[in-house]
């Protein structure tokens, strides 16, 4: 009974393959299969009733199936997998464990109907992570309708970068700036930017859109949330290898040496790698001789920035922001129209979840609505609602933090099983070894 009890542990632990290497470093043969048939053979756990539950999704296979699991947050402890995220399903097993006095959930629109049919009257507990995700990713949608402002952002990122010397802030605020010209701006790509824009009110799908105007579906749905067109690569680092030298070669071609040759001998020593024709461009095309007094420096570093980055500049605390994250909050801050408004209303709601201050929701909720951001207000629509669940948020102490740590630890386990992970002896695993 012992050695029983103990394959058993192993194979709740390690599983089959694992399990049956680390038996017989014990002194122990015993197979794979027979190690995962003691788990399937195993009687079930002692039925928990909890009072205060966690529930979450997990992926059965991610993008395609999922499960629900039951966390017992007193015990810290699974009590149970369900082979689906259907309503019904949920609402069925907690008819059958009655004596539930609160529920922490996501604000998925399963579990919400589920709670609402098969326990009405406990106490529901919005997750306070995934509030601050919604309210990230509405940031994140914000800054991808507005295209012109994280380039304008990241524009004065270059010029700060390129001569601190001229902006004495850091900030590159110092001097009018010029946005660089978008590669759709006039162009083909302008021209079916503008076509997609004409259709969009009519009312027509996106797969019709994109058969009038030849592109993709997926390009059509990226141009219906945007107000101008996306800004394109462009190129990065120098235009020639010779730039960096220009300053000397100005120095050099101003004290009489005009022989190319002599003039790339005299740049090999100093790092210069490129070939004749480098230095032949730079003094007769584009710039010509006569012009090299006016170049002092190499062209500004171009930096591209993505709506997450903004977004997450905007949503962090400034403390944990690092270089050059913090240089482009104070510049968004300054100069995005989006980022001033956005600003409050993201500090305010962080506050309003770090300390636990439901009587602030309301008012959080009226800012949000009369707010220009349609994002924000579609968020603060949500929170409507779901108002009862969100304000047990502000002021109960639990979450699902300990549920999202029993997800992981449930992958650890579905990957160690390789392709064995069944379902129900998945469940057993799960449930057992906890």
């Amino acid at each position: 009974m012992r050695l029983a009890d103990l394959l058993l542990q192993i194979a709740l632990a390690l599983g089959g393959e694992a399990g049956a290497r680390h038996a017989d470093h014990l002194g122990v043969s015993i197979s794979p299969d027979t190690l995962l048939r003691r788990v399937s053979k195993a009687p079930s756990a002692d039925p928990i009733h909890p009072h205060i539950l966690g529930i979450d999704d997990w992926a059965i296979r991610k993008g395609q199936s999922y499960g629900t699991i039951l966390v017992d947050l007193e015990l810290h402890r699974v009590i149970d997998l369900l082979p689906d995220r259907n309503p019904e399903t949920l609402s069925a097993w907690l008819k059958s464990h009655p004596g539930i006095e609160l529920i922490s959930r996501d604000r998925g629109e399963e579990y919400i109907q589920a709670v609402t049919l098969g326990a009405p009257g406990v106490i529901e507990v919005a997750d306070r992570f995934h509030l601050l995700r919604n309210l990230l990713e509405g940031l994140q949608r914000s800054f991808e309708r507005s295209p012109g402002e994280i380039h304008l952002a990241a524009t004065k990122m270059a010029l700060s970068t390129q001569d601190p010397a001229r902006d004495p802030g850091g900030l590159g605020l110092s001097q009018p700036l010029q946005t660089q010209n978008r590669p759709g701006s006039g162009s083909h790509h302008r021209k079916i930017f503008d076509e997609v824009k004409d259709l969009q009110p009519k009312g027509l799908t996106y797969r019709e859109i994109a058969r009038r105007v030849g592109v993709d579906r997926r390009t059509v749905r990226k141009y219906f949330h945007l107000d101008a067109p996306p800004q394109g690569r462009t190129a990065s680092g120098p235009r020639s290898q010779a730039e960096p030298y220009l300053s000397y070669l100005r120095q050099r071609w101003e004290a009489g040496e005009h022989n190319l040759q002599h003039l790339l001998d005299e740049l090999r020593p100093r790092g210069f790698r490129g070939s004749y024709s480098s230095p032949f461009r730079a003094v007769h095309h584009p710039l010509g001789a006569g012009n090299l007094h006016q170049v002092t420096s190499s062209t500004p570093p171009r930096i591209r920035l993505s709506p997450k980055q903004a977004a997450w500049a905007v949503f962090a605390e400034e403390q944990d922001l690092r270089e050059p994250m913090k240089t482009l909050r104070s510049i968004l801050l300054l100069s995005s129209p989006l980022a001033q408004q956005a600003n409050p209303l993201v500090r305010s709601f962080r506050t309003m979840l770090a300390e636990r201050q439901p009587d602030r929701l309301e008012d959080w909720l009226v800012s949000a609505e009369h707010s220009s951001i349609p994002e924000f207000r579609r968020f603060a629509s949500s929170l409507r609602g779901d108002y009862a669940a969100i304000q047990a948020a502000l002021s109960q102490p639990w979450s699902n933090g300990q549920v999202e740590g029993q997800v992981n630890r449930l992958k650890l386990i579905k990957r160690q099983m390789y392709g064995r992970a069944g379902f129900d002896l998945l469940r057993k695993r799960v449930i057992l070894a906890d």
